[in-house]
């Protein structure tokens, strides 16, 4: 049986469920020796997402978020082209299983939230985007377009699934959300630190960047991103946990991710990282900020030189940044030409000479300026929950996940000036699971309220 309310429960038969069970085993027994070992156990996984999905819909979430870790395995296991791989078969099976899940506990599918109508706005002018650039550009509706364009929209659904899956009743998930992000950023600083060598070197040289783990997905932007956006949780951990070890070991990653995140070479990633960090300890106590500009300027010597003079380069126009200019110039032209609608999905491909690098020019210049101004206040509008949640949380868990929430926003409200990185899924994921938890603090708070 499962429990709706103290009150309320819905009985299940276990016979019809041993009867399921005993013909899925079949399935799984045929499944290894016609499909092979990877095939089985993308099935039995599936399955089991899909299960949790329905009565404890915050599990198949938490694996969602360590894309960073298992996304090689989603993407190269089950992959029937067009961008048909288990990323979106186990994202189908989890929006049905909370589909089932809200009907069985009866419960509204999407709860009232200021972030719902501008996440509607988003995923409208998208799919018309996509449609226009199909048109216009005649790229195929199953080619590698609509598996870019499946990514970009991603973000969006599992900030909608979080804010409805979550609940405060069950706070034993919240706490395990900073167990996933922790584990990946322990995997990811491991996997940065193997493969570099040369930190130390005298001089910097574009040799020196490393992609981490995001071969074939990415490269040292997005690695530095990545650190950018999800040390603000663990920094956040160090300043709301009450038990100290914790405390110390979280400083400790932080230090770890920073000097991981000095390896990437990233300069937009070292403003982001810098700019959240800071944001979340001035919120929190003057004192904290001042102790971090006063450590930043200590050490500064201490940096490698390569670092430093990656980092002092950002003053000086270089041809990465001369190159930037002349093509945000040419997008302005072009947003200024179609600034409703824009001009379709991946128009920047066909209309400017290279990438824009900024995905609020890339959301212009293909969706339209009023779907510029949805995902802007979008962020900007979970900023302020965040801070209030903060503000009136009365458990650590809430409050470090609200203030890392604050930080990761602010480096990606930075960081993606300098590139488009919402499309790459193990990323954000840990931004958009933790948004709908903090939205759905908020909800819950303005409900008892009330």
């Amino acid at each position: 049986m499962y429990r709706i309310d103290e009150k309320e429960f819905v009985y299940l038969d276990w016979r019809w469920l041993l009867l399921a069970g005993i013909g899925f085993s079949f399935i799984l027994l045929w499944s290894m020796f016609v499909l092979g070992l990877k095939i089985t156990l993308a099935l039995f996984l599936g399955a089991i997402l899909f299960f949790c999905a329905v009565f404890s819909p915050e599990i198949p979430l938490l694996v969602w978020t360590l894309l960073i870790i298992n996304e090689p395995f989603m993407t190269g296991t089950f992959n029937f082209g067009s961008g048909v791989n288990l990323t979106n078969i186990f994202l189908v099976l989890i929006v049905m299983g909370w589909l089932l899940g809200s009907a069985v506990r009866r419960e509204d599918f999407v709860r009232p939230s200021p972030i719902n109508i501008p996440i509607l706005v988003i995923l409208v002018f998208a799919i018309i985007s996509f449609i226009r650039g199909a048109s216009f550009f005649g790229y195929s509706l199953v080619g590698e377009e609509l598996n870019s364009f499946k990514r970009y929209i991603t973000f969006y659904i599992v900030l909608l699934l979080s804010m409805n899956s979550f609940s405060l009743r069950r706070p034993i998930y919240i706490i395990a959300l900073f167990g996933v992000m922790v584990l990946g950023l322990i995997y990811e600083i491991r996997v940065t630190i193997s493969q570099h060598s040369a930190v130390a070197s005298w001089h910097y040289s574009h040799k020196m960047r490393i992609p981490g783990s995001f071969e074939g997905g990415g490269g040292a932007n997005e690695l530095g991103t990545y650190y950018a956006q999800g040390l603000p949780f663990v920094f956040a951990l160090a300043l709301e946990h009450p038990y100290v070890p914790l405390r110390l070991f979280s400083i400790l990653l932080v230090l770890l991710g920073i000097h991981a995140l000095f390896m990437t070479y990233s300069r937009g990633a070292y403003l982001s990282c810098f700019l959240g960090l800071g944001g979340m300890s001035w919120i929190k106590d003057r004192r904290v900020f001042a102790l971090l500009v006063l450590l930043g300027v200590l050490s500064y010597p201490l940096w490698p030189v390569s670092v430093r003079e990656r980092l002092t380069s950002i003053t000086h126009e270089d041809a990465s940044i001369k190159g930037r200019k002349n093509v945000w110039r040419i997008a302005r032209q072009k947003i200024m030409a179609s600034p409703i609608l824009g001009y379709g999905y991946n128009a920047s491909a066909f209309l400017l000479p290279r990438d824009t690098h900024n995905m609020y020019y890339d959301i212009a210049l293909e969706m339209g300026l009023p779907s510029l101004m949805a995902v802007i206040y979008l962020f900007v509008r979970l900023l302020f929950i965040a801070y209030r949640v903060w503000r009136k949380a009365d458990v650590w868990f809430l409050r470090a996940m609200a203030l890392g929430l604050v930080g990761s926003i602010l480096a990606l409200l930075l960081g993606n000036m300098f590139g488009t990185r919402l499309a790459y899924l193990p990323i954000n994921m840990y931004l958009a699971v933790s948004a709908g938890i903090v939205a759905r603090a908020s909800y819950e708070y303005a409900r008892d309220r009330a």
